[in-house]
């Protein structure tokens, strides 16, 4: 699944110093960042796929909770609309879709 990540990276790929990602944790926020079992997207994503303006409460800066059921209508949203967010929220869902046990949401660790 990591081999086919396109706009994503895990915790082990980040480059040694640099902490300008947005995490996406499985789960609820823990009072932690840069969890082992998060995936990584870098600022510059997030702001060309316009992806703040489609989840409610996103904060750029803070900690934002998505519920899953949410992701999945986001990506019915988005299809046409947005190719980039497109591609970014399926490679999302595809992440969810490979863990264990489906988490209830996703965390989203600001900057």
């Amino acid at each position: 699944m990591d081999d086919d990540m396109k706009y994503f990276i895990k915790n082990s790929q980040r480059i040694k110093g640099k902490t300008a990602y947005f995490e996406f944790l499985p789960g609820r926020y823990r009072n932690r960042s840069w969890n082992r079992n998060s995936i990584y997207l870098a600022p510059e994503l997030v702001d060309r796929s316009g992806m703040e303006a489609y989840i409610k409460g996103f904060d750029y800066y803070g900690v934002t909770e998505v519920e899953i059921q949410e992701l999945y209508e986001l990506g019915d949203r988005v299809t046409e609309s947005d190719p980039l967010l497109s591609e970014i929220v399926n490679e999302l869902l595809n992440w969810v879709y490979a863990m264990a046990e489906e988490p209830k949401c996703i965390t989203i660790i600001g900057m």
